[in-house]
């Protein structure tokens, strides 16, 4: 029976139809009960169904509203209950509300129950709870072995739970409680819990609050604990005294290996007690080095057979080359017949794991005996080993010289001790001296440190530092004697060791380490020779020392190092390479493959890789008759074979195949694959990729029964298909699927799981299909207010539809009057999918606002609403506001050309008043009087946005200008108001004009827009335009015209920043130092020195006056030998100023290295292009103590890190911008800076191991919280899709999306199919090239389509290609915003296969109105289209804030653009431009009709031209500069703009109406 009550009010019917199931359906093993509002009454219901249900593993209750009440109900429900193993009560979007009291209960309750695995209380008030949850898992899962605690806000009370589930743990090895609150109380319950514990090995307590008291517990542990090998008490309270506990167990502990108590507060006394601890914990122990486990089983000065274990059928057998040391085998592991005999010439074994032993009474000559039967759980040593105390960490303690003399004493006759850690203690020279005495004849201690009077040192290494400088006999000693160790290392201990390691370092590092070490070397037999991982440098040399018989690895590959392969064949004869295991031939072409494998040896391969990358068709037999050979062979258990159909399908495959493991590429036929399967009875694992063989089934006898593993990737497929073909494969254990394949229905998987895949137990998918209908047009139907209801039922459950358009174009058409929108209101109130509701609004405003509201509700990435001239009247606006108040995304509201009056300014100021995301509302050509206005004022005193108020032609008279004026007074973020065309006369003129005395408006005003136009308007500007002293002097925004006369006006004590570029307007600086007294700008704060000369800049930086400055940025294009040492001086003056806190200083090498820098500089902002040193870096940091934000360009400083000291601990941001470096490299540099909080790299950088940064940052960088990337690659072979993954694969773990919310896009440019990005989101770079979806590969690692990613472009190209129009094209059929809302620069390349769609269109990439420069140009020579200068003329008038227009000689020429045609493009804001030029006409004509120009450059193609352009300047214009240079022209204009009674403000024009 099923009880449905879904749907009704209340969660009570929700809870009694889960508890009726929870009763009476005996095959549930899961219930979700999430976000279904349960609270403590409704969740009885539930635990008294639980009482005795035996079925249920699985509940989840979380994101209810269960408090400590609802707690206590089920704790009692699982009390005695035997099915459950996971209960889930953590927080969602609306949490529980389990507190302290709910977590008690729960603990009391299950200490009794033994099938509860996991109890899930994340999130809920009270750390109780996270040691409830942990205690719980502890007692009852029996398959944990690690726990981790770290920062859980634990207390003594709260440990509790953890101790009492400890007792009888018998799996726990790992606990980890660091960073918690632990004191001596819950020392001391942990030590009722370990007392007698047998597994626990680890116990990290550090970064507690536990004190001697504490130790003292913990001690009485170590006393009687046989198990605990590492104990961390790292930064705790512990002294003296708490030494002297450790210290008094230490001397009888032989367990306890590693102990910690790093940053403590124990001293000489301590240091003493522990002293002498170390001295009698000296039993004998067996080590060779700390870095490596050793699991031999070694008999030493013991005879042949002679008995060495408790097994009595064990016995030494002496090894090659050692006398009277062996190891101690098992005798009748096998008979003499079945051992084979070593290689007399090598004493080497051919099988992989086998050692040459002496075995007389078998054979007089050495056999081969496995190393699995050398195994001390066969033959268990007589003598056992006692592990005992190897390190101690006394780092950041009180200890000093005396302390130093105890520690010492030990050393001398201590044999266990192998790391001893002293750094940041007070230890000087005499404890120094007394250290490095006892280590003269130490021959244990591999590592010592102590710091920061002494750096590293190592035995074996180059002796450091103070210590090793004072005494150089000693070191050398040292050295000495542990080369003398590694002289008696184990042949086959070495043997493991080389093993894992690759062979460049075994020959070239190790070789030259001793005699030994050389030796080995020769008659190693394990080698793996991976070409990739062998430097050319010493390719030769690998090649010439290691023995082509002691290869058993070869993997060659020209990918990375291109013609390797030819070069190592002409070195090696390759057919010597007799003990192959394993061969890999990757991205080879045909050609060498089939060279290389008809000269090698390959019957004992047991692993086979190959991947063709280019064919030749006159090798095709003879590919085939290779791979046919390798296949046959008996060994081989791996093949990968990636090779074209053709050739795949001619290979014969040999009978009874030992194959065991097969990779293909799927261009095969399915009898294929059946004549496969046919031959290879033991093969267990497939692969197959890019195609899945047809399948032909109608032979129902075809089965591979022997696949127990099949993975399928990189496939295009449907559901029935796969189904199909799974069909063949019953007894998968293991099934995994890449692909577009749609296997999204659960039900269905299930059943077919159960079926057809009964042993399936590993179940692995990265699957997408492209889904439904998102979009209904009904538009020109006959549907009315009946059929709008009709609508509004359908739609409101749907969770699918995103666009519905009911709009009429016809008069006969659809008749939805305001009862249909009203019913549509009704009927969509829940919905929260729906984007755009398109209905007829032609003849009322209702069906605009409706439409309006449902977007705003819904679309959460709204920016930008357009209701201009929708016949909108007040009681419209006043269903718009319910909207608009909820709306946390829309920062542009146009409201233009409507009939809204002051009750509607009424209605909207209410809604706007606290908006934090409007920045522009257009009220203009309404109906808005001055109570309107008053209500609007209120949004400008309280709203902290909105910086753009149009206001034009309403009815607004002086007292609505007063309102105005008393909001201004105080904004200071409005930018632009619009009052033309209204009513406001001189009294309201004036009352504007006072309150723009006291607003900043001035501060968003550039300098010229300030004097030239606000000047004229009025007498009180003009007198606060006198006494304004915040002025921002920037050269390229003032026309030639004006400046003598700015010059003049604007006092020069005045202005606080000073900004100097000669790059558009030439001769600017020149002129500009000739009307001035550059002396008199006393009160500067900021200069800026751009591409300047360097004979200009010395000229400035003599004459101004630079002790009040606090930003000052220089880049010097063009260099003077003879001013050299003069712009040292001068740079090192400012450098050395007090108040100087920005400094950007972009200039070459030689003079940077001269500047001498102050001490304790006030720095904090620091930018340089990396030409230096390493040692000036230092420099600087070391003179800036207080710099937290440094930006290093194009070349990284080479770092030399043999001091170990240097660390840049006041960097909390570092930026690493257009480099090119290695990880390595990067690395190594990133690892003086352990204190950034903020790290952006550009540049070609190979970063795209996300699992290698994941390590790096949570060690070296563990206080990041901001990470930016922009980086690339090149790659020389073509990448797939599966390479894009298996790169943003490492970049999806929980430390990147969950912990950090870092997110990552991987792209790949398929059309030049070299370049791989790897960007952080929102992208980090300023310009980017837009590439069309279709023309990339491109995978992230969110899915949330997030409108700001692109927020950071300010330069954005565009490639015109058919591609990209076709990507527009698509964009402009859905409703959504510009990717790029923020840009401000655009070039345009237009490409051959360009089809000229209307360059307008490009709005649905760019928000154009933000646009200040255009470059059009062309990449190819194109065509000439009629209508490109309407085009053009359409996207500039778009682009309202447009300055720059840059126009080259090929786009120009190609469209047949005349000068007369340029003319027509060129609007009045434009003040910058560039064009092509051929006689003297071209540039008569462009300034007699452009006179509102300030600079101009003329592209010409003969250099000659350029003097008569010269020529025509001086005799035509007055004032004009110029720069010349082989192709272009560069002039700054003198003549005269035309007047205009309109202003800039900011970046928007500010006009009063006429009667101002």
């Amino acid at each position: 029976m099923i009880l449905e009550l879904n749907g009704n009010a209340g969660s009570y019917c929700t809870t009694v139809t889960a508890a009726f199931q929870i009763r009476n359906d005996k095959t549930i093993t899961k219930m979700d009960l999430r976000r279904k509002n349960i609270d403590d009454n409704d969740i009885k219901f539930v635990s008294e169904a639980l009482h005795n249900n035996e079925t249920i593993t699985d509940l989840d209750l979380s994101q209810n509203k269960i408090g400590n009440t609802g707690a206590q109900h089920l704790a009692e429900a699982l009390q005695n209950n035997k099915s459950s193993s996971m209960l889930t009560n953590h927080y969602g979007g609306q949490r529980n509300r389990t507190g302290v009291e709910g977590a008690k209960y729960f603990a009391d309750a299950l200490k009794t129950n033994k099938t509860l695995i996991k109890l899930e209380l994340q999130g809920n008030d009270g750390s109780y709870c996270t040691t409830v949850s942990a205690a719980v898992q502890i007692r009852n899962d029996k398959t944990i072995t690690k726990m981790d605690l770290r920062r859980k806000n634990i207390d003594d009370n709260d440990i509790k739970f953890v101790s009492e589930a400890l007792h009888n743990n018998e799996t726990i090895t790992d606990l980890n409680l660091s960073q918690n609150k632990i004191g001596n109380t819950g020392a001391q319950h942990l030590r009722d819990a370990l007392q007698n514990n047998k597994t626990l090995k680890i116990l990290t307590l550090s970064h507690n609050e536990i004190s001697d008291i504490g130790v003292q517990h913990l001690a009485n542990v170590l006393q009687n604990n046989t198990a605990l090998i590492t104990l961390n008490l790292k930064s705790n309270q512990i002294g003296d005294i708490g030494a002297q506990y450790l210290a008094d167990v230490l001397r009888d502990n032989k367990a306890l290996i590693t102990l910690n108590l790093e940053s403590n507060q124990i001293g000489d006394v301590g240091a003493q007690q522990l002293a002498f601890a170390l001295k009698n914990n000296g039993v004998s122990n067996f080590f060779y080095f700390s870095i490596f486990e050793v699991n031999c089983s070694i008999c030493s000065d013991t005879s042949q057979y002679g008995r060495c274990s408790q097994n009595s059928a064990c016995g030494c057998f002496h090894m090659i080359g050692a006398q009277n040391d062996g190891i101690y085998v098992d005798f009748l592991w096998k008979s003499c017949s079945n051992l084979d005999l070593c290689d007399s010439s090598t004493n080497t074994c051919d099988k992989v794991d086998h050692i040459c032993v002496h075995h007389p009474r078998c054979n007089s000559h050495s056999v081969c005996y496995s190393l699995s039967m050398i195994d001390p759980r066969i033959c268990p040593p007589i003598t056992i080993f006692i592990q005992t105390l190897v390190t101690l960490d006394l780092r950041s303690n009180q200890i000093g010289d005396i302390g130093a003399q105890h520690l010492a004493d030990v050393l001398r006759n201590n044999k266990t001790l192998i790391t001893l850690d002293l750094k940041s203690n007070q230890i000087e020279d005499v404890g120094a001296q007394q250290l490095a005495s006892a280590l003269r004849n130490n021959k244990i201690l591999i590592g010592y440190w102590f710091f920061p009077s002494y750096a590293v040192c190592h035995h074996g290494f180059i002796p450091c530092s103070h210590l090793c400088e004072k005494f150089p006999n000693i070191i050398s000693s040292m050295t000495n004697n542990m080369l003398a160790s590694l002289e008696t290392l184990p042949i086959e201990l070495l043997y493991q060791i080389f093993d894992n390691l690759d062979v460049e370092t075994i020959v070239v590092s190790l070789r030259q380490v001793c005699r030994l070490f050389r030796s080995v070397i020769q008659t190693y037999n394990r080698y793996v020779f991976d070409c990739q991982s062998i430097s050319k440098s010493n390719f030769n040399l690998i090649c010439r020392i290691v023995r082509h018989e002691n290869v058993i690895s070869l993997i060659l590959n020209d990918d990375k190092t291109p013609g390797q392969i030819d070069l190592f064949l002409s070195l090696v004869r390759i057919y010597r390479f007799t003990r192959l295991r394993s061969l890999i031939l990757r991205d080879v072409d045909e050609s060498q493959a089939t060279n290389i494998l008809t000269r090698i040896k390959v019957d004992q391969l047991n692993s086979f890789v190959i991947k063709i990358q280019k064919y030749d068709q006159r090798r095709k037999m003879t590919t085939v008759k290779l791979l046919t050979s390798i296949i046959s062979q008996l060994h081989l258990q791996k093949l990968d074979i990636q090779i074209e159909s053709e050739r795949f399908g001619l290979i014969k495959w040999l009978e009874k195949s030992t194959l065991r493991d097969l990779s293909i590429n799927g261009n095969m036929t399915f009898h294929s694959l059946c004549t496969i399967m046919q031959c290879s009875p033991q093969l267990r694992a497939l692969t197959i990729q890019k195609v899945l063989p047809f399948m032909d089934n109608t032979n129902n006898s075809i089965c591979f029964l022997q696949l127990t593993s099949l993975t399928i990737a990189e496939i295009h497929i449907n559901i029935d298909q796969l189904e199909s073909f799974l069909l063949f494969t019953p007894s998968l254990t293991h099934l995994k699927m890449i692909g577009e394949i749609n296997i999204l229905d659960g039900t269905r998987w299930e059943q077919f799981i159960q079926i057809r895949l009964p042993m399936l137990d590993r179940f692995e998918i990265f699957v997408w299909i492209y889904h439904t209908i998102t979009s209904i047009d009904l538009s020109e139907n006959r549907i009315g207010d009946i059929g709008a209801k009709y609508l509004g039922d359908a739609m409101k459950n749907n969770k699918t539809l995103t666009r519905v358009i009911l709009r009429d174009y016809r008069e006969e058409t659809n008749k939805i009057s305001d009862t249909g929108p009203q019913v549509l209101v009704d009927a969509l109130q829940n919905n929260t999918t729906l984007k755009e509701l398109k209905l007829n609004h032609e003849s009322s405003g209702y069906c605009a606002v409706v439409e309006a509201a449902i977007e705003l509700r819904n679309n959460k990435s709204i920016t930008t609403l357009c209701l201009s001239d929708k016949k909108i009247g007040d009681e419209e606006v006043q269903h718009l506001v319910n909207a608009l108040k909820n709306n946390q995304t829309l920062t542009t509201l146009e409201l233009y050309s409507n009939q809204i009056g002051d009750n509607g300014a009424k209605y909207l100021s209410g809604a706007l008043r606290n908006t934090t995301t409007l920045t522009k509302l257009n009220l203009g050509h309404n109906q808005i009087g001055d109570i309107g206005v008053q209500h609007l004022a209120d949004i400008l005193r309280n709203n902290k946005t909105l910086i753009t108020l149009d206001l034009e032609s309403n009815q607004i008279g002086d007292i609505g200008a007063q309102h105005l004026a008393d909001a201004l007074k105080n904004n200071e973020i409005l930018i632009t108001l619009d009052l033309e065309s209204n009513q406001i006369g001189d009294v309201g003129a004036q009352q504007l004009a006072f309150a723009l005395r006291n607003n900043k408006i001035f501060d968003n005003l550039d300098v010229e827009t300030i004097v030239v136009s606000l000047r004229q308007v009025c007498r009180l500007f003009r007198s606060v335009i006198q006494t304004y002293n915040r002025y921002v002097f920037d050269f390229q925004s003032i026309s030639k015209s004006n400046f003598n006369l700015i010059c003049r006006i604007v006092r020069h004590e005045n202005v606080i920043s000073l900004i100097m570029n000669n790059d558009k307007t030439p001769g600017q600086i020149d002129f500009f130092l000739s009307l001035v007294r550059i002396y008199r700008f006393t009160r500067l704060r900021s200069l800026i020195l751009r591409d300047v000369d360097e004979s200009q800049a010395t000229s400035i930086l003599t004459r101004i006056k630079v002790d009040q400055l606090n930003s000052f940025v220089i880049k010097i294009q063009k260099y003077d030998q003879r001013r050299k040492m003069t712009t040292v001086k001068l740079l090192t003056s400012i450098v050395s100023q007090l108040r100087l806190q920005k400094l950007d200083i972009q200039i070459e090498s030689e003079r940077f290295g001269l500047i001498k820098w102050l001490e304790k500089s006030t720095l904090r902002d620091l930018s340089i292009n990396g030409n230096m040193t390493f040692h000036n870096l230092c420099t600087i940091m070391q003179c800036s103590p207080q710099l937290r934000a440094l930006t290093i360009q194009q070349v990284l400083p080479f770092m030399d890190n043999t001091n170990n000291s240097i660390c840049f601990l006041q960097l909390t941001s570092l930026t690493i911008a257009e480099i090119h470096i290695n990880i390595d490299q990067l690395e190594s540099f990133l690892l003086f800076t352990p204190s950034l909080t903020h790290l952006k790299m550009i540049g070609e950088i190979n970063i795209l191991d996300g699992t290698r940064w994941e390590q790096f940052i949570q060690i070296r960088l563990p206080m990041l919280d901001r990470f930016e990337i922009f980086v690339w690659i090149y790659h020389t072979f073509p990448q797939t899709l599966q390479d894009i993954e298996s790169i943003i694969k490492s970049f999806r773990s929980l430390f990147w999306i969950e912990h950090k919310k870092w997110f990552f896009t991987c792209e790949y440019d398929i059309e030049s199919s070299k370049k791989i990005y790897l960007y952080s989101l929102p992208i980090c770079q300023t310009t980017m090239k837009y590439i069309p979806s279709s023309q990339t590969m491109s995978l992230s690692t969110t899915t949330t389509s997030d409108l700001s990613r692109m927020d950071n472009v300010e330069n954005v190209i565009l490639t015109m290609t058919k591609a990209l129009a076709d990507e527009i094209a698509e964009k402009e059929t859905m409703i959504m915003n510009p990717v790029f809302c923020k840009a401000t620069k655009l070039f345009i390349n237009l490409a051959d296969d360009w089809p000229f769609i209307p360059l307008i269109s490009l709005s649905v990439l760019i928000d154009l109105s933000h646009l200040v420069e255009i470059e059009f140009n062309s990449c190819f020579p194109i065509t000439s289209d009629t209508n490109a200068l309407s085009d053009i003329i359409n996207l500039i008038q778009q682009a309202h804030n447009l300055s720059s227009l840059l126009i080259y000689s090929h786009f120009a020429y190609g469209f047949g653009l005349c000068t007369e045609d340029i003319c027509c493009l060129i609007s009045r804001q434009i003040k910058h431009l560039q064009i092509p030029v051929d006689n003297l006409n071209d540039i008569k004509i462009v300034l007699e009709r452009c006179n509102h120009l300030s600079s101009i450059q003329f592209d010409i193609r003969q250099r000659k031209f350029s003097k008569e352009i010269v020529q025509w300047i001086v005799d035509n214009t007055i004032d004009s500069t110029y720069r010349t240079d082989a192709n272009f022209v560069k002039v700054w204009l003198g003549k005269n703009k035309i007047e205009s009674n309109e202003f800039n403000v900011g970046f928007k024009r500010m006009k009063f109406s006429e009667h101002c």
